[in-house]
Formats: structure tokens, sequence, C-alpha cells
């Protein structure tokens, strides 16, 4: 630029003697030559950030998946849970099993025919451990 290079300075009106360097840095052949040599270090630079952040996003990934894993183990208690606890709640009676009865406020009492259909067996087979009715 215009402000890099000065023909004749103003107070002595003498000619210059070449380039002058510019408060803000040097001349290209030197910027040039800095950058050349600070690209290795600033390549390793951003191979550290970016190894440090690779490390951060799996310490997140790991500590995600323990997270996962005990809400599974917690969903899958829970569900045995259920389980168990929909086996206790009907049962079949008879010989054979000509009733199906559930257990309610405090007592056992018989499903009546009024609304059943294959539907609801097939529920209750599944409730106790049948693939279906």
């Amino acid at each position: 630029t215009s402000s890099d290079y000065c023909a004749v300075t103003a107070k002595t009106n003498r000619p210059s003697t070449g380039p002058v360097k510019s408060k803000s840095g040097g001349s290209p052949k030197s910027v040039r030559s800095t950058l050349k040599q600070l690209t290795p270090y600033v390549l390793l630079l951003m191979t550290t950030i970016a190894l440090v952040l690779g490390v951060v996003c799996l310490i997140k990934l790991e500590s995600d998946y323990h997270e996962l894993k005990s809400v599974k183990d917690e969903l899958i208690a829970q569900s045995n849970q259920v389980q168990t606890l929909s086996k206790a709640m009907i049962r079949l009676r008879g010989a054979p099993a000509t009733q199906v009865e559930v257990f309610r406020s405090g007592g056992w009492g018989v499903v009546c025919a009024a609304g059943w259909n294959l539907e609801a067996a097939h529920v209750a087979c599944r409730q106790l451990g049948y693939e279906r009715a």
C-alpha cells in the first residue's frame, strides 16, 4: 500500500532508501516467512484443540451411555414388577379353567360374560403369561 512505501521524506526532501516497514508489521515477504514458520505450531494447536474436544465428547457420550443404561435397567425392573402385579391380579379358576377372576377391592371376583369377547380373552391370557387365548 502507499503507506508502506515513501519516495521522499517530507522534512528533508531526500529520497528514501527503499521500502519502509510499516508500524503494523513488515514487508509482505517477512509476513509470509513468519506465517510459514508459524504454520506447524498453528496446526499443532488446532490438532490439540480438536483432540481435547474429541475427548470431552467421548466422556459426555460415555456418561450419557451409563445414564441411559441405568434408565433402561430401571424400566426393565418396573416392567417385571408390572408383569408380576398383573399375574397376581388375575387368575383362572375351575378344572378345566372355565372362569377368570380378578383381584379387586381386597377380594377375588368372577368376570361376568357381559362384554367379554375374544379380545378381552387375549388380554387376560397375555397377563397370565400365555401368548393368546
